[in-house]
């Protein structure tokens, strides 16, 4: 009885240093999550589409426990692209970055970075949750 009792402490005593080790490493990366993948979205009047899109990525993040970038490059919408993507960036995502020009599009890419541009339907297959 005791050999079991002290076999179950030991291994949820292995248990909670795998997980402390984990989360000291992903904060290392600054994000206190996995480190992820960089989507950056080019809008253009995509008011119709950006809340669906950032809703998905969030279930995603949330599924598979990764941590995500997204930047937000608008083009000169015009319509309400712009308020949806600032009401979901002051709900509590840091990792949401909102530009309004492609201008910087180059220093915001890398290897690693996804773009994807809403109004071009072909683009939506480069998402984790694509349609």
């Amino acid at each position: 009885m005791l050999q079991a009792l002290l076999w179950i402490v030991v291994c949820y005593g292995s248990a909670i240093a795998v997980v402390h080790a984990a989360h000291a490493l992903w904060k290392k990366n600054g994000t206190g999550q996995p480190s992820g993948k960089h989507y950056i979205l080019i809008t253009n009047n995509s008011g119709q589409h950006v809340e669906w899109v950032f809703r998905a990525l969030a279930w995603y993040v949330r599924m598979k426990g990764i941590g995500i970038k997204i930047t937000v490059l608008d083009e000169g919408s015009h319509d309400d692209t712009i308020p949806i993507v600032e009401r979901i960036a002051a709900n509590g995502d840091s990792n949401v970055a909102i530009l309004y020009t492609t201008d910087r599009l180059a220093e915001d890419s890398d290897e690693s970075s996804i773009t994807v541009r809403l109004n071009h339907r072909e683009d939506w297959s480069k998402l984790p949750c694509a349609l």
